[in-house]
């Protein structure tokens, strides 16, 4: 992992002229930061993922006594490290962006559960059916992953899922 500190001139060595690079550079800064995030929560989703299916694994359930009992112990330390390791990016948005991202969120769903983005589910419904089955199919896809990951949290600690 790189280890680039961003090294700013103090606050009192600057001039009105500097205030402008300086700003920007913190920019880039906070961008490069936002980006690490997004990766390392990435890796963390990953690992558990490939814990969690060892977990699971015939070959587990297939060994037995000590050599079982060791490698479990292994995964649960593993999996308390990686959780452990807690990253949150949040994105910034103002009212109407908020209700703008819940009206899209609504559209996507087969019954939705609030205001719908009218544009976005007329679009939507103007692709052809295979289309709409496959768009469903993929949202489908992406609720099943986020609901295996709160099972193969809840199978390292319940108050996780």
């Amino acid at each position: 992992m790189a280890n680039n500190h961003l090294s700013l001139m103090p606050v009192e060595d600057l001039t009105r002229d500097r205030i402008q690079e300086t700003l920007d550079s913190l920019e880039n800064g906070v961008d490069k930061m936002r980006e690490l995030a997004r990766v390392v929560k990435e890796d963390r989703e990953a690992i558990l993922n490939s814990l969690g299916s060892l977990l699971n694994s015939p070959i587990l359930k297939d060994t037995k006594g000590a050599e079982r009992e060791e490698i479990e112990l292994r995964l649960d330390h593993l999996v308390k490290r990686c959780l452990g390791v807690e990253i949150e990016v949040q994105i910034i948005r103002n009212q109407s962006q908020q209700l703008a991202m819940e009206r899209y969120l609504n559209s996507c769903l087969t019954e939705p559960k609030g205001p719908t983005d009218e544009g976005f589910q007329a679009t939507l419904l103007e692709c052809a059916a295979d289309d709409q089955k496959e768009i469903r199919k993929k949202l489908q896809i992406l609720l099943d992953k986020m609901e295996a990951m709160s099972g193969i949290l809840s199978s390292f600690d319940p108050k996780l899922a």
